[in-house]
């Protein structure tokens, strides 16, 4: 039987509810791709970011702490969009730049190394 052979407890399952989750129908306004480099970064730093539709484009760094760093949040064309990173503005660690495109999200971690 499962309970002898394969483990000493029952599989578990977790339904999580998140406020603030925004839809996973893909099927909407998306980013189709996001590129940073260098990665990791020390002096200057880029990203690229690919929208195959346009609409409400947010980029955000953010820290390890939580806090946010605005650094684009405009209406777009379908189009290919850099955003230069504030590096010389950053201390040494890891980052995360957030892409909110029509409320999809894309995360991509940042590293910064002085």
């Amino acid at each position: 039987s499962y309970s002898s052979t394969v483990s000493d407890h029952r599989p578990v399952t977790t339904r999580l509810a998140i406020d603030g989750a925004v839809s996973v129908d893909e099927s909407g306004p998306q980013v189709s791709s996001v590129r940073v480099s260098p990665n990791p970064m020390s002096v200057t730093g880029m990203a690229e970011i690919v929208s195959e539709q346009g609409g409400l484009l947010r980029v955000d760094l953010v820290t390890s702490t939580g806090e946010r760093i605005s650094l684009v949040n405009e209406s777009i064309a379908p189009s290919v969009r850099i955003v230069v990173l504030p590096v010389s503005q950053l201390s040494s660690g890891t980052y995360r730049l957030v892409v909110t495109l029509n409320g999809m999200v894309a995360s991509t971690p940042v590293m910064v190394i002085r």
